[in-house]
């Protein structure tokens, strides 16, 4: 699947020039068009852009504004922009980079920036845009394992259990999300066994291993020839 880059300039020809430039490089590529910053701001919210060519003087809400509203939006932030503008001041390119655009290139476009600068910063911010959505999503996973993890060990822990001999009460306060704590209890022939074990370090790992813990502690005192100490 190939990628999505809007083009946002108020000048048709800069716009089909841009295109022609990244055609050549991304081949697969979708290219949107917009010729001010509200038609691109809306592009983006209509479809997954995975990059942002933006001029900064244009009619409506010019790429000053347009910039700073992307970059105020959780959802839209981590979009790369790379400002294509013929303001050469260097006030205007810190004003843009302290905006959150990741790049800057001065148009006219000199033959040295259509065949080698532009292609490779476009290259380098899809990339940058791939490793942060790929970094976005194992996150989200890693929360969602621990997540189901965690209550998994919780249901691990019973907090009140009632013996024949005694009543058993626990409560489990964790310091970490999820770690290798465990407690159980249980009666067989008039005997209660109690067990509470803490598996070095944190995580999912810890975890289990507490998990597989109860399985030998519930096996061993039902087996003669084991013995707890």
């Amino acid at each position: 699947m190939g990628y999505q880059i809007l083009i946002t300039d108020d000048s048709a020809v800069n716009r089909q020039l841009m295109k022609a430039i990244l055609k050549k490089i991304l081949p697969d590529t979708t290219f949107f068009a917009a010729g001010n910053g509200n038609q691109a701001l809306q592009c983006i919210y209509d479809n997954d852009i995975d990059l942002v060519i933006l001029d900064l003087i244009m009619p409506e809400k010019d790429g000053f504004e347009t910039l700073r509203d992307l970059k105020e939006q959780t959802a839209y932030k981590e979009i790369p922009v790379i400002v294509s503008s013929a303001l050469d001041k260097m006030e205007n390119v810190h004003s843009a980079l302290e905006l959150g655009a990741m790049d800057y290139f001065i148009k006219p476009l000199t033959d040295d920036q259509i065949h080698v600068i532009v292609p490779l910063k476009v290259k380098n911010a899809l990339k940058y845009y791939e490793q942060t959505k790929l970094l976005k999503r194992l996150n989200q996973q890693m929360k969602e394992e621990l997540f189901v993890a965690r209550i998994l060990q919780r249901n691990l822990m019973v907090e009140y259990k009632s013996f024949q001999q005694a009543e058993v009460f626990g409560s489990y306060i964790h310091c970490h999300e999820i770690g290798g704590d465990f407690y159980d209890s249980i009666e067989i022939d008039n005997t209660l066994w109690f067990m509470m074990a803490d598996v070095t370090g944190h995580g999912v790992a810890s975890a289990m291993a507490s998990s597989m813990l109860k399985v030998v502690f519930h096996e061993s005192i039902r087996q003669p020839r084991f013995y707890l100490i």
